[in-house]
């Protein structure tokens, strides 16, 4: 399994968007069990958020919140160098 990135990042910043993936009507998310052994590495996201924050987010549920996120690859400089 592959992370598939946008060909070009977000203009104003650099990042790169994802999205979770949906069934074609979009009610339930595709997933699927990676086995531990197949992970190459983490990866560091910021949730999109849009303007203004909302007060119910948090550090426990952001990830079931947010659908939309940015991969940063500034934190490693391995990734980094996959990116530039």
């Amino acid at each position: 399994m592959v992370l598939s990135l946008p060909r070009d990042p977000e203009p104003n910043h650099g990042l790169y968007k994802i999205s979770r993936s949906t069934n074609p009507g979009g009610i339930s998310r595709l997933v699927s069990i990676v086995p531990v052994d197949i992970l190459v590495r983490s990866v560091h996201l910021f949730p999109s958020f849009g303007a203004i924050v909302p007060a119910s987010r948090t550090s426990s549920n952001v990830l079931e919140e947010c659908t939309t996120f940015f991969v940063n690859p500034f934190t490693d400089p391995q990734l980094y160098s996959k990116f530039v």
